[in-house]
């Protein structure tokens, strides 16, 4: 695929999550599918990511991506966005708390067959953990 091809799947990668359009995932992502995500180490498969997808919207059901950069070298695509949403459920045993976050992450996807057959990814967990209270935010230098 063209360094274009690439990018336009990646970018359909972060979409489907923004149209909460699921079914979408046997499309995009080949069916050996791996991720590599410390906040998420249980998804290993696309039934998986669907799974923890399915949850994560529950929880932020405005959930959205906007993609801030999107860089092809090879078969790889690097995503560079932010994540908004608002915390409307339990989340990892804090309750609700209707607050609006927002958080910034990369993803570097595996493209092989036209499919993401593998993601790294990482987001900034810790910031979300201190919009939503759950760890104390720094305090401001005087």
């Amino acid at each position: 695929m063209s360094a274009e091809e690439n990018k336009a799947l990646a970018r359909r990668s972060l979409e489907i999550i923004n149209e909460k359009n699921l079914g979408a995932i046997d499309e995009i992502y080949g069916s050996s599918y791996v991720r590599h995500d410390p906040d998420a180490p249980q998804v290993h498969s696309r039934d998986d990511y669907r799974q923890y997808l399915t949850g994560l919207c529950a929880v932020f059901p405005d959930l959205s991506f906007t993609i801030d950069d999107l860089v092809n070298e090879g078969d790889k695509v690097v995503s560079r966005f932010t994540i908004y949403g608002t915390h409307s459920r339990e989340w990892r045993g804090l309750p609700a708390t209707g607050k609006k976050v927002s958080l910034t992450g990369i993803a570097i996807s595996h493209v092989a067959d036209g499919k993401i057959v593998e993601d790294w990814f990482n987001s900034d967990i810790f910031s979300l953990a201190m919009q939503l209270g759950a760890i104390p935010a720094p305090k401001s230098p005087k």
